[in-house]
């Protein structure tokens, strides 16, 4: 398969990315899933990500983070949810079974919900 690139106004410069990629660097970082990282107050900011986000600015740049030694999971409604289903799923009685179901079709809402709140 054969990539294609673009280039594009990112922050007031020309930059290039790869056309699949473009757009996608919140969905694939790691620092968006992590409780240290609080990207609009820089002042409690993970210093990792203040230290990459200075290089980024600095050099016109945009780099997901795909591993970090300091990452703690963020713990959302849907990962809470996750892990009670997977709790669940462990015992075969048919009580925990309908729990399922209505944890999983809570998730989808909440997934929707979100979907709508960011647009």
């Amino acid at each position: 398969m054969t990539k294609k690139y673009m280039q594009y106004e990112h922050h007031e410069k020309e930059v290039w990315v790869r056309e699949d990629l473009k757009g996608k660097h919140r969905d694939m970082c790691l620092c968006y899933g992590c409780t240290k990282f609080e990207s609009e107050a820089h002042g409690n900011n993970c210093p990792i990500a203040t230290i990459l986000y200075s290089m980024c600015v600095e050099n016109n740049l945009v780099t997901p983070v795909f591993e970090c030694p300091d990452f703690e999971e963020e713990r959302t409604v849907r990962t809470l949810l996750e892990q009670y289903i997977e709790i669940l799923n462990s015992d075969d009685e048919p009580l925990n079974q309908w729990y399922v179901e209505v944890l999983a079709m809570f998730a989808e809402w909440c997934d929707e919900h979100a979907k709508n709140n960011t647009n």
